[in-house]
């Protein structure tokens, strides 16, 4: 196996996920599930591991939703996906395929855009789809729906009620079909959107009914047999080959796209990798203008989701955190955050807390103190922001 940082994996190159989809096996058995993760940990592998890798037992959907803009655009989609494990006869007479040539047929007269008080097709053509699949097929559909966070995200820019609108839609029909099971994910987390729609009024739970599976990195072993392969696929020479490949590893949280970073770039390299190479090859990556390891998401992503109030204060509380080599408690944070604002709101403080738990930022010990979750971006916060 070569490095291959950002690129496709193939599922057979991904290491050390069996037991994951096992686990998740398990847990579609009951319900459907939301794969949260932080960027990089390898989510969309393990989806497109479990499409390849699935029991004939199951019918599997996999698809990349970035690109989708409309709930029109979605159920169409879904639409085109369901009628693969229909038979020609079949696809002729179901209800959902009277409603799709309906809706075409207005797209062909120009009359896609129908009006405000009309009702919205594409909850006919979902519902219809999904009637059909129901009663048609008989084995389990998992329909997995990569980055449908940021399909939401782009739905909300143009028709915030549609977006609110489909994932109560989406939560529906789970409960009404039970053959039918749903993974979302994406390098968006689904929090962050549903955070916004419920500032802006919306009151339901959209994926209550779902269990959130936290994807972990790789074990020790997985983590350093991945380092090992791909020396071998590159001829990559390590000194203390079993013990640098754990440093390796160690260096990089065990997250497998760092781990391919760093040993692309071990390849240009003219002796054996060893300790200070492997230092060196860190701080380039952290630190290069270019950020071809994206580290600045980390610091751009606050802007984007918290509010400016708690922007300024989760930027302070990293800061502390970064300059930390131990665990801190919530009084060691306000009393820390007090010297560097005019006032520190302890309630504010649990509040930004809780939301740099759930964008795994950071983790809380058994001893409910809290520090950064990964010391890779522990040590790009710091340099980032010049500590």
């Amino acid at each position: 196996m070569k490095p291959n940082p950002g690129g496709y994996i193939r599922p057979k190159d991904v290491i050390g996920r069996d037991r994951v989809l096992k686990q998740i096996f398990r847990i579609l058995e009951r319900q459907s599930l939301v794969l949260t993760a932080e960027r990089r940990m390898g989510k969309t592998c393990i989806l497109k591991k479990m499409k390849a890798e699935a029991p004939a037992t199951h019918l599997i959907v996999y698809h990349d939703l970035e690109g989708i803009k409309t709930p029109l655009e979605f159920s169409k989609l879904v639409f085109k996906d369901v009628e693969q494990f229909l038979s020609a006869k079949k696809r002729l007479t179901t209800k959902g395929r009277q409603v799709y040539e309906k809706l075409e047929g207005l797209e062909v007269k120009g009359l896609g855009k129908l009006p405000a008080t009309a009702p919205q097709p594409w909850k006919e053509l979902l519902t219809e789809t999904i009637k059909d699949l129901q009663e048609h097929q008989d084995k389990p559909v998992i329909f997995l729906w990569d980055e449908l966070p940021l399909m939401i995200q782009k739905i909300i820019q143009t028709d915030r009620e549609s977006a609110t609108e489909l994932l109560d839609m989406l939560r529906y029909l789970r409960q009404m079909n039970s053959q039918i099971r749903m993974i979302y994910t994406g390098s968006i987390g689904l929090h962050n959107i549903l955070s916004g729609l419920k500032e802006s009024g919306y009151s339901n739970e959209p994926i209550n009914d779902m269990y959130i599976f936290d994807l972990s990195p790789l074990s020790d072993k997985d983590a350093d047999d991945l380092v090992l392969q791909l020396a071998e696929g590159e001829d990559i020479q390590l000194t203390s080959k079993e013990e640098m490949a754990r440093k390796i590893a160690k260096a990089v949280d065990n997250i497998p796209y760092y781990i391919h970073h760093v040993m692309d770039h071990a390849f240009d390299l003219e002796e054996a990798l060893d300790e200070t190479g492997l230092n060196t090859i860190i701080l380039r990556g952290l630190t290069q203008a270019r950020d071809a390891w994206d580290m600045r998401h980390y610091h751009d992503r606050i802007s984007d989701y918290y509010k400016p109030e708690q922007q300024i204060t989760a930027r302070y509380l990293l800061d502390i955190f970064s300059l930390s080599d131990h665990a801190l408690s919530l009084n060691d944070l306000v009393n820390q955050l007090s010297a560097k604002t005019e006032k520190t709101d302890e309630e504010e403080v649990r509040v930004v807390l809780r939301l740099l738990l759930q964008d795994h930022y950071i983790y809380q010990d058994l001893d409910g103190k809290y520090c950064f979750q990964y010391t890779l971006i522990q040590k790009w916060w710091k340099l980032y922001r010049g500590l």
